[in-house]
């Protein structure tokens, strides 16, 4: 029935993930995309890892073209469930999908419900890992190679959203895990480019119009899994010595400390982001 498609950097998430969603009477797969494979984890036959080093926008779209059901869904490594046997959920509403309907789950991240309407986008309700007929996807273009790692999947469901599509939520609730101090933040490192290119898509004289600027610019199926398109950002060397030495755990450590980038700060803002005093200190750091 579905595949979900996970571009992943946390292995250690994998087996939790895989028992969230497991249902013995509903097909699915799950596909795990990434640089590293957590030596206790168990590839079975509707789980499966794809060893690759390219960049995150890229990962979803090499899950999508190796995917074997008609619905996709794009799930990350970092989040918890409310609760066991999704499918259920999703089986049921399925049909709405015909009917224009983006079925899409809840995120709450750091306690705050992020399904509310949206004022920078004119009160739209925005999907989080909506469920998606894989035709769809392909007839829209796939994923924008323009992107780096994030906001790549927003902008496909804005496209969705500009054909006439409407956000279900479903009765999930998904939760974004703390992280710890050494694992990286995608959003921290790259949403600074990506949403710059984002904002020249959707946003004209500042302000949002669900009517895309430009085309789509198509990933390219060859060498999709072992070649990075791009720009590149910080994956342009896909050599497997040089990876092999990124993605371990000292290196994370030592460029952590290079950058200074420390999760424990950022984990403070997110739980307190609401206040007034917190939000005075980050306007006058992002000035």
């Amino acid at each position: 029935m579905i595949t979900f498609i996970c571009p992943s950097i946390r292995p250690k998430y994998w087996n939790y993930i895989q028992k969230s969603i497991h249902h013995n009477k509903i097909k699915y797969e799950i596909l795990f995309i990434g640089p590293k494979k957590n030596l206790g984890y168990r590839q079975t036959d509707n789980c499966k890892f794809i060893k690759s080093y390219v960049k995150p926008s890229q990962c979803f779209q090499i899950g999508v073209v190796n995917s074997k059901y008609n619905l996709i869904c794009l799930i990350a490594d970092d989040i918890k469930f409310s609760k066991k046997n999704i499918l259920q959920q999703i089986h049921k509403n399925k049909k709405l999908i015909k009917n224009k309907k983006l079925l899409s789950l809840k995120l709450k991240s750091y306690g705050v419900k992020t399904w509310q309407p949206v004022k920078e986008f004119n009160y739209m309700h925005l999907p989080v890992a909506p469920i998606i007929e894989k035709k769809l996807f392909f007839q829209l273009g796939g994923i924008d190679k323009g992107f780096l790692a994030t906001f790549y999947d927003l902008d496909l469901y804005l496209r969705i959203l500009s054909k006439g599509y409407n956000v279900k939520y479903l009765n999930i609730i998904i939760e974004e895990r703390e992280r710890n101090l050494i694992e990286p933040s995608l959003y921290n490192r790259n949403s600074s480019i990506d949403k710059k290119y984002f904002k020249k898509l959707w946003f004209s004289k500042g302000k949002f119009n669900l009517k895309r600027a430009q085309k789509v610019k198509k990933f390219k199926d060859k060498n999709l899994t072992n070649i990075t398109q791009p720009p590149y950002g910080k994956w342009k060397n896909n050599g497997v010595l040089i990876n092999s030495l990124k993605y371990n755990f000292f290196y994370f450590i030592f460029d952590k400390i290079l950058k200074l980038e420390f999760n424990f700060i950022y984990n403070i803002y997110l739980k307190n982001k609401h206040l007034i005093i917190v939000k005075f200190l980050a306007s006058k750091f992002k000035n």
